[in-house]
This record gives C-alpha cells, structure tokens and sequence, in this order.
C-alpha cells in the first residue's frame, strides 16, 4: 500500500509524505506505483523554486516539505499533484490511500 499523506497550514499544503509500495503487481509491472512515481517526480520536476522546499527520499519514502515561503505557482503544484493522486485512488483504493489533514 502506498500512504500518501497531505498536510495543510491556513489552507496551504506544507508537507506531502509518500510512503510504500503499491504491491498492485510485480517489478517492473506495477501500474500504480508507476503512476504515483510519474505525479511526484513530474510535480518535484514543475516546481520553480526547489529551494524553497525540503525533501527527504530513502527506499519507500519520500517528502517535501515547503518553506512558509514557497510561491503560490509552486503550491499549486503540489495542489495538482494531490489531485492526480487522488484520482489513482479512486480506481486503486486497495493499493494507495491519500489523507488530508489540517484542512
């Protein structure tokens, strides 16, 4: 299963932590980990400023975490990529689950 977790500070995101694998199908073949990996990265590779965030990747892991001085562009992005991996769960509830908190 792969745990995404969204935080929100006064309406923001200000963090996004991704954890596991989906287990959907074999390496190589795993259409939701393929999918999930294609939104972060995509979205790690949108964002204009990278040095307004922290991120933190080890084996099952990842997180980016944005400075409180993060531009709206770059938050958008981050709202994009929620959205899109939210849409992977609603056909892939079994293998990925995103949780919003502080919204």
């Amino acid at each position: 299963m792969i745990d995404i977790e969204c935080q929100r500070e006064n309406g923001k995101i200000s963090k996004i932590s991704v954890r596991g694998h989906a287990l959907y199908d074999q390496l190589g073949k795993d259409i939701v980990c393929a999918g999930a990996s294609a939104i972060i990265f995509g979205g790690l590779n949108a964002i204009k400023d990278i040095k307004e965030f922290d991120i933190k990747k080890a084996d099952a892991l990842i997180e980016i975490i944005a400075h409180k001085s993060a531009s709206m562009h770059d938050l958008d992005v981050l709202e994009t990529m929620i959205i899109q991996l939210k849409t992977i769960e609603e056909s892939y509830g079994k293998y990925i689950k995103v949780v919003e908190k502080g919204c």
